[in-house]
């Protein structure tokens, strides 16, 4: 019997199937337009194979390194099924996020479609290239500041419907609990925001700095 929900423990994370019915509002979403899950930490890919736990490395690098380059080069096959495949810390955190996909699920079309129409949302940031942290700081300040988005400090996104739009106006409802959404810049900044309890918090943010290295940080 096949099963709907498979865990594989491997090399210290947890690695999750989740098997999408075509009866299910999720039934063939991309991952582009899924919010982020368990706060921000976990990113769900959606396709219609499962993705399983490579070999690990340390075992056989040759055998991992042939393994790498043919999952890299394989077609996309005619199956039906859809699954929802993700990487996380452990089993505990495993099953927060599938009961955020249920939660997903559940929700009134209209308040699910909202949320993946806007889980990705643009900073416009019209300094010069020179200005390698301004983009981010500016972000990051806002929510610092304003974690409520209600203020004078509060950003204006540029929606996928081109509209200018607040935080706050987009999911100030607080239905949206633990999921995250990600802002980019025109820089290329990148800054990950998690929603608890009616605020927004940044939890992740990448730039590159004046070097072109890109740097990554937690908070």
């Amino acid at each position: 019997m096949l099963r709907d929900i498979y865990y594989e423990n491997f090399d210290g994370k947890c690695y999750v199937n989740v098997r999408i019915m075509k009866t299910s509002p999720l039934y063939g979403v991309s991952s582009d337009i899924l919010p982020l899950f368990l706060g921000g930490k976990v990113k769900i890919f959606s396709s219609n194979q499962p993705k399983n736990a490579p070999p690990s490395i340390a075992m056989d690098k040759t055998f991992f390194e042939k393994w790498k380059l043919s999952e890299d080069n394989k077609s996309a096959s005619k199956s039906t099924k859809w699954y929802f495949s993700f990487v996380c810390g452990d089993r505990f955190e495993a099953d927060k996020v599938i009961d955020q996909i249920h939660e997903l699920e559940g929700m009134e079309s209209e308040e699910r479609n909202f949320l993946l129409f806007n889980t990705q949302l643009l900073y416009i940031h019209t300094h010069t290239n020179d200005d390698y942290l301004r983009a981010v700081s500016e972000m990051t300040v806002s929510l610092d500041m304003d974690s409520s988005q209600t203020s004078k400090f509060a950003m204006k996104l540029i929606c996928p419907d081109k509209k200018k739009r607040t935080l706050n106006k987009l999911f100030g409802k607080s239905q949206y609990e633990n999921f995250a959404v990600k802002l980019l810049a025109s820089d290329s900044s990148e800054v990950i925001v998690t929603m608890k309890k009616g605020k927004f918090l940044w939890s992740y943010l990448k730039y590159t700095n004046q070097f072109g290295k890109v740097i990554e940080r937690e908070r």
